[in-house]
This record gives structure tokens, sequence and C-alpha cells, in this order.
């Protein structure tokens, strides 16, 4: 399978990344996790970014930061729960 192209616009950037965390229902919690308003969010995915576009890869690297770092953190807790089950076989 050929590697998806990241899009080049703002727009297309908030919807990658809010789709890839998210899934279907991204938009509130895209929001919710740039820490903006869901109206700030509607105007930057209608184009109304030209002054917040370096801020808005700055914030996006950060919630895929905070991301990651919380799957990695469940990740941690799921395995010790494993381990716990394991030892009642």
């Amino acid at each position: 399978m050929a590697a998806k192209t990241f899009p080049k616009d703002p727009p297309g950037r908030l919807e990658a990344v809010g789709t890839t965390l998210y899934g279907i229902s991204w938009r509130s919690r895209l929001a919710a996790g740039l820490r903006v308003s869901r109206n700030t969010l509607h105007e930057w995915l209608g184009g109304s970014w030209t002054r917040a576009r370096r801020y808005i890869d700055v914030e996006l690297i950060d919630l895929l930061d905070r991301e990651r770092d919380a799957c990695a953190e469940r990740g941690v807790e799921i395995t010790a729960l494993r381990r716990q089950l394991l030892g009642k076989i």
C-alpha cells in the first residue's frame, strides 16, 4: 500500500490529525484537544488560518505528543492488568 500524502494546507492537516486520533466524530474532540472553541476550529477548517498557520502546526504536534504519551501510559496499565489476570490462571 502506498503511503498517504500528508496535506499541505492547515485545514487538511487538522482533518488528518483529527480523524486519525478520534475517528468520525473528530471535530469537537479535536477542538478540546487543541484547547480552542469549536467555533475557532470551524474558522480554521474554513480557511481563516492565515495568522495562525504556524500556531496550528505547533499545537497539532503538542496534541500528538500528549495523545502518544497517554496511549503509552494506558499500555503500561493494560500490561499490568494482563499480568495480574495471567497469575490467576
